[in-house]
């Protein structure tokens, strides 16, 4: 059609079979079990651009809206290992090394969309975990690192210019739903750059609550082995995910690309703490 990329959407892209059930699908994420996964489609028949034309195309039915990841304003992120970079693997942006990411939301997103164009042999696999099973363990076991968790004492440190740093709760009750957005790197900082003073400490209590929500996400984690053409749809307030560790060999590489999306008619009612940071992404 001589489109540009930013204007593929439902009515330029109709699909009058398949798009019904991905208007399905749109609902299952958002008031459902949270996350579906699309399998089927061949990657390897298609060119990059093509490929990336069926991803913005299908994801539109899911969520129309799409996020900016940057201060530059990109909406698509490329996650795969930069193996031609110097910077050490744990001092890296995550979606650019190979290491195990723990369990965590992506920051702000409504909704986590990922199309894999390639895989590793061993490793790099997803996994997810519901994050109300993590809330109703812990609400029996350990309900005082509940009570932690939803006050606003935890400091979010953010380098770019998109998202300033942040004094918010992991946890909240908007409207009748459950959300949690605990982001690990931004609570701990990194290796050899100092936190913020202006940003509360983090305390053995609150280190307590950070390994409670891993080791009961690890517990009820679903693994997802990921296949080339693969379409992940996840609520990122309700579905925690990680990943495991991998390694590039020859061409066997880890290669998925990243989507922020929006539903507008089915998107959640956020906390204020959340909806600033949700309408500068989009």
């Amino acid at each position: 059609l001589g489109l540009d990329g930013s204007e593929v959407n439902c009515e330029s892209f109709p699909l009058p079979t398949l798009g019904t059930h991905l208007r399905d699908l749109a609902l299952e994420v958002h008031e459902g079990q949270g996350f579906v996964n699309i399998r089927s489609l061949n990657s390897a028949a298609y060119s990059h651009e093509d490929n990336m034309l069926l991803f913005l195309g299908i994801s539109s039915y899911i969520g129309e809206t799409r996020g900016k990841q940057d201060d530059e304003g990109h909406i698509i992120a490329h996650i795969r290992n930069a193996k031609g970079s110097s910077t050490p693997q744990e001092e890296r942006s995550t979606r650019h090394s190979n290491l195990a990411l723990d369990f965590h939301n992506d920051m702000f997103a409504n909704i986590l969309a990922m199309h894999t164009r390639a895989c590793v042999t061993h490793g790099g696999n997803h996994n997810l975990a519901s994050a109300g099973k993590v809330y109703n363990e812990l609400a029996v076991a350990k309900p005082a690192l509940l009570d932690l968790m939803s006050s606003s004492v935890w400091g979010f440190e953010t380098h770019g210019k998109l998202f300033g740093s942040q004094i918010r709760p992991l946890i909240y009750q908007e409207n009748g739903k459950f959300i949690m957005n605990v982001i690990t790197r931004p609570l701990l900082g990194m290796p050899g750059v100092p936190r913020s003073a202006d940003l509360p400490e983090m305390t053995p209590g609150k280190l307590e609550a950070l390994l409670a929500i891993q080791a009961l996400a690890q517990k009820h984690k679903l693994c997802i082995s990921l296949q080339p053409g693969d379409m992940t749809f996840i609520n990122n307030f309700t579905i925690l995910h990680s990943r495991d560790a991998f390694v590039d060999s020859g061409d066997d590489n880890r290669y998925l690309v990243r989507l922020w999306l929006r539903n507008e008619n089915l998107k959640w009612d956020l906390p204020d703490y959340l909806q600033e940071g949700n309408s500068r992404m989009f």
